[in-house]
């Protein structure tokens, strides 16, 4: 059976090695000065007539250059120690992806990268999906990343695919793991870049890492993304195996696209589809049949200076808590004014995740009139409604978190009611 390991070394006695011992030995029988004069013609050969490594095209680099900047390091806590981790955008401007060993039995999450002016910059995350038997895990921040999400190639790559591992390898941190945390260095929130290339595409479908590739990744490099030369995610980092210094394992990034489209996140997809396009996929976030659309009509009536004053006072309201109140104003400029930027905080006004946040007592929210609210102003260019939108339902696990699971038809959505 197959030994896998999450990205942990042992030291084997390499074939190149033992090949460099024989051919020592074999010289050995013609005396010193001999093999001194074989060993000096062999390297000459080697020089005049070995092909020097052939560099990568500036749109090559340019691309991986493009690519480092979405990348992101995870720092976890779990139970008072600290583990770290590599993460990249995949999904608008908030979804992270990495491998589901990087935060499992977490209590915290971090992210960490090196913003305008060299400026260290952290975010704390929430795991926004799960699907373990892959091995991957959705993360959102609370705010927006700079850039827009890497590409995912649904196809499967060929071999000899050449690839860029990207992460950031505990064995390169000049210092402790306490400026993970606290410190202002960047050079730990810098990701390296190491290049290898596709060795084959394990055909099982159950299999958790299906991409081989011969890449050199150590532990730290997990859940960091495999691109190529144009800068495509091809897979993600996943393990190395244990006895075998240079075969290393990835996550399809064709399951990546899936899982992300499965929980109603939009990817960038490239190639040829392994995935359920997401307008084929059933709306599980509709709201009930009991829900009220707000479905803005052909309006006469142009909001004046009366209504936006009103607005803003509902606006007030709602940040303060009063939400009560804040709900009959903002109805009202709704439903009798008609004006779109009163409805996203309408929205608000029922989404159980934002009455949590503000620590509201007494009122209880309505995710699923929140999602249908959200859906209209967004449907009315309201990007931060648009945004509330995917958090809100989370593939379509209203108020809870998205997991998949492996089935005989195929992976299908579980709601984890007990995570919000």
């Amino acid at each position: 059976m197959k030994r896998l390991a999450c990205l942990f070394l042992s030291p084997t006695f390499s074939y190149i090695r033992w090949a460099a011992l024989a051919s020592w030995l074999a010289v050995i029988p013609f005396g010193i000065a001999q093999a001194r004069d074989a060993l000096q013609v062999q390297l000459g050969a080697v020089e005049n007539n070995a092909p020097a490594p052939k560099a990568d095209s500036p749109s090559t680099v340019a691309n991986v250059k493009s690519a480092i900047e979405r990348v992101y390091r995870l720092v976890v806590d779990v139970e008072g120690a600290v583990k770290g981790g590599t993460g990249f955008l995949v999904s608008g401007r908030r979804i992270i992806a990495t491998n589901h060993h990087v935060i499992d039995k977490g209590t915290a999450f971090t992210l960490g990268f090196v913003g305008e002016n060299h400026r260290v910059r952290r975010m704390p995350l929430r795991v926004l999906a799960i699907y373990p038997q892959k091995d991957l895990a959705l993360l959102e921040t609370l705010d927006d990343l700079p850039g827009e999400p890497l590409p995912l190639f649904t196809g499967y790559p060929e071999a000899a695919t050449d690839l860029f591992a990207i992460g950031f390898p505990a064995a390169a941190d000049p210092q402790g793991t306490i400026s993970w945390t606290t410190g202002t260095d960047d050079t730990f929130f810098m990701p390296s870049v190491i290049k290898g290339y596709v060795s084959r595409v394990l055909p099982n479908r159950w299999f958790s890492s299906q991409l081989q590739h011969q890449t050199p990744i150590i532990p730290g490099y997990s859940g960091g993304p495999l691109i190529d030369n144009d800068g495509t995610v091809m897979g993600m980092s996943t393990s190395i195996h244990k006895e075998a210094n240079g075969i290393s394992y990835a996550v399809l990034s064709a399951d990546i696209a899936e899982f992300a489209a499965a929980c109603g996140l939009p990817v960038r997809g490239m190639g040829d589809p392994h995935v359920i396009a997401m307008n084929d996929r059933p709306r599980t976030a509709s709201a009930p049949a009991s829900v009220k659309t707000f479905a803005l009509q052909p309006r006469a009536i142009v909001p004046n200076a009366s209504d936006r004053a009103m607005l803003e006072r509902g606006n007030t309201m709602l940040v303060n808590g009063d939400i009560v109140a804040a709900r009959l104003v903002l109805e009202y400029l709704v439903n009798q004014r008609h004006m779109t930027e009163a409805m996203g905080g309408l929205a608000k006004s029922y989404d159980p995740a934002f009455l949590q946040q503000q620590k509201v007592l007494g009122i209880s929210g309505d995710a699923g009139r929140a999602a249908q609210l959200y859906r209209e102003a967004a449907e009315q260019g309201d990007g931060e409604s648009k945004r509330m939108l995917t958090a809100i339902t989370n593939g379509g696990c209203l108020g809870s978190m998205c997991q998949l699971v492996n089935s005989q038809n195929g992976p299908r959505v579980v709601c984890d009611r007990s995570k919000l």
